[in-house]
């Protein structure tokens, strides 16, 4: 009889544990991430024509009325759960005076991002003054999902 009692045990034992076993790989399994790719920014200069409109530049001169700073992102969400980005920043940290502009996209609205899939985001981000930020400046963007910040910096030279 305690052999069959034994046997019993050990059977509810390996259940157990392979249950317990297949939760945790089915999380580890679940939980995922989102990855970004931000291509280089698009900085376009814009100065005043003199007529209400404005001629687009590459560079910054002394007329400089507004500056866009554009991002191409790819989002890629590796997790088995939809994933959302609630809040989108840029952030301009200037290295020379020690300060930080942060600058809010012109439309943004939240993101779902279904699993397994890419997303393509185009942002805009306005600045009208304290040009002076992007001289010497490391560029960051912010990303806020439901709970958690990230921060990815982005390389002003790679395209």
């Amino acid at each position: 009889m305690t052999k069959i009692f034994t046997g019993e045990i050990m059977s509810i034992i390996g259940t157990l544990s392979g249950v317990i076993f297949g939760f945790f790989l089915n999380n580890l399994y679940r939980k995922g991430q989102l990855k970004l790719i931000i291509k280089s920014p698009d900085v376009i200069y814009v100065e005043p024509d003199g007529q209400g409109g404005g001629i687009e530049n590459n560079n910054i001169t002394d007329k400089t009325d507004e500056i866009y700073i554009n991002l191409d992102i790819d989002i890629y969400n590796s997790s088995q759960d939809f994933k959302s980005i609630r809040h989108i920043r840029l952030k301009i940290y200037n290295n020379k005076i020690k300060e930080t502009l942060t600058l809010e996209p012109i439309e943004f609205e939240i993101l779902n991002i279904p699993p397994k899939n890419t997303y393509n985001q185009k942002l805009s981000f306005y600045l009208k003054d304290n040009f002076n930020y992007l001289e010497n400046s490391e560029l960051y963007l912010i990303i806020k999902q439901l709970k958690k910040e990230k921060k990815y910096k982005i390389d002003k030279n790679d395209k």
